[in-house]
């Protein structure tokens, strides 16, 4: 900057309409590209058939390089005949266009898709905007942030992006054992926990919009009748906030409806809010899954209605049931439209035998999913506890741990838990010697008085059994 001051101003170049005007070299490997017509390179020396680079090489495209490079680094951008700029009036430009441009399709034909404005013109074909936009920035990358992770939306470089997957050594060191939901459709005793990788949660949510947020239940006091489940009176509508969540979200802002509609019970001891109906992820099909629990389970005196509610406990054992409407909801939660049980095939369908609930699967391709990613930790290597093989040092030292923890074990049997423990790695609870038993006696020096000629013992300074006199005073 020091070096234009005192200077005039530099004029502005403006932008060429359509096109930068700007011609880059390329690499491209020589041949002998014959006229046909008039065979001018006959009988002349051709140059040698090697790479190089060249500004706006006039070669046929059958007889071009099919791997020439037309991108350019900085250095070769900045070097002298690096680059060519035009003034934009020279002869056939605004006719043909010219080499390496972006200016027409076709000799004549003007390409609208990278103009910037009319017709099918976008921000991202527009010469200008794209110039503007590779400007070098010093380093400074504009932070776009994605709100479905909560995070940024592009990545620099290879360990942004496995973070962003929980791929990394760090995050999949160690893992947090997290309790599946149970589910009434498949065994419950099968993959009870699963693995989760290390740090946050980088997991994608999915937006619910709004005219693809709304759904409908039936409470457990529209069973029975033949009509009530066409009857809107006995549907309880349900309007999600438009907004990003996963499935434990969403089942939470669906319970929040049903406690304003007073739709629970109350457990007497803990004082604590049981609802019917869940919305959760089944693991061991990758799918969601609609639970609704039956009324039986909830009699007795341990469960209490709301003080706010208007219902009344139905005289059978009847389940809640899903109405998902042909909207956007239903490619959500992946469940084609229609009543879960299905009670328009069968109006008694939410009627159910004492404690028995109903669950259905996801029978479309669905958008959301929990709010962590599930790392199935199988190891090939057992062993070791890790993904291939070892080095050689690592299995020495598995060897030597072995040995000496089989005999051990070998000395257990024979000579007692303690023996066997000392010559292991085990701890064993009881104590190893008669020493560790009693105790180690303080160490005694024999000492000579200087006065009387007396053998003392003396331990740690001072002579045995004597006590620190206290001051005087």
């Amino acid at each position: 900057m020091s070096a234009l001051l005192n200077h005039n101003e530099r004029a502005e170049i403006s932008w060429k309409g359509r096109t930068i005007n700007q011609i880059t070299s390329s690499v491209q490997k020589n041949g002998n590209y014959a006229d046909t017509v008039t065979s001018t390179n006959i009988f002349r020396a051709l140059p040698l058939k090697l790479y190089r680079r060249e500004l706006a090489a006039n070669i046929p495209t059958k007889q071009g390089c099919v791997n020439s490079r037309f991108s350019s680094s900085i250095d070769v951008f900045n070097q002298p005949g690096g680059s060519v700029v035009l003034s934009g009036n020279e002869t056939n430009i605004d006719t043909f266009g010219q080499s390496n441009t972006l200016e027409y399709s076709a000799p004549g034909n003007l390409n609208d898709t990278y103009g910037c404005g009319g017709g099918a013109a976008s921000s991202y074909n527009c010469a200008e905007q794209n110039a503007r936009r590779r400007c070098r920035s010093s380093g400074v990358i504009k932070r776009v942030y994605d709100p479905a992770r909560s995070e940024i939306a592009y990545f620099t470089n290879t360990n942004q992006y496995l973070v962003s997957r929980s791929k990394t050594f760090l995050q999949n060191q160690y893992r947090h054992v997290r309790p599946n939901d149970v589910s009434i459709v498949t065994n419950p005793l099968v993959n009870k926990e699963t693995y989760s990788p290390n740090g946050i949660s980088h997991c994608p949510k999915a937006y619910i919009a709004a005219g693809s947020n709304v759904f409908y239940y039936y409470w457990i006091d529209a069973s029975g009748g033949a009509g009530d489940f066409n009857n809107p009176a006995k549907r309880y509508t349900v309007t999600i906030a438009p907004g990003y969540y996963d499935v434990h979200g969403l089942d939470a802002a669906f319970k929040n409806v049903m406690y304003q509609n007073s739709h629970y019970f109350i457990y007497n001891p803990t004082h604590s809010n049981v609802f019917l109906v869940n919305i959760i992820y089944n693991n061991t099909n990758d799918c969601v899954e609609l639970q609704t629990f039956s009324s039986a389970l909830f009699t007795g005196t341990d469960y209490s209605r709301p003080p706010s509610a208007v219902w009344s406990m139905p005289t059978i054992h009847a389940v809640p049931v899903y109405s998902i409407p042909a909207t956007g909801f239903r490619d959500i939660v992946g469940f084609s439209a229609g009543f879960y049980p299905d009670v328009a095939a069968n109006s008694g369908a939410n009627i159910v035998s004492p404690k028995t609930s109903y669950g259905a699967l996801s029978n479309l391709s669905h958008t959301i999913y929990p709010a962590y990613s599930i790392m199935y930790y199988k190891p090939s290597n057992n062993r070791f506890a890790v993904q291939g093989g070892v080095s050689s040092s690592d299995m020495t030292q598995r060897v030597k741990y072995e040995t000496i923890s089989r005999n051990g074990l070998a000395f257990s049997n024979a000579l007692g838990a303690q023996v066997g423990s000392a010559m292991s790695y085990g701890i064993s609870n009881q104590v190893y010697t008669q020493k560790d038993k009693l105790g180690y006696p303080v160490t005694l020096t024999p000492v000579i008085d200087k006065y009387t000629g007396v053998m003392k013992k003396v331990a740690n300074g001072r002579l045995a059994g004597q006590c620190a006199s206290a001051p005087n005073g």
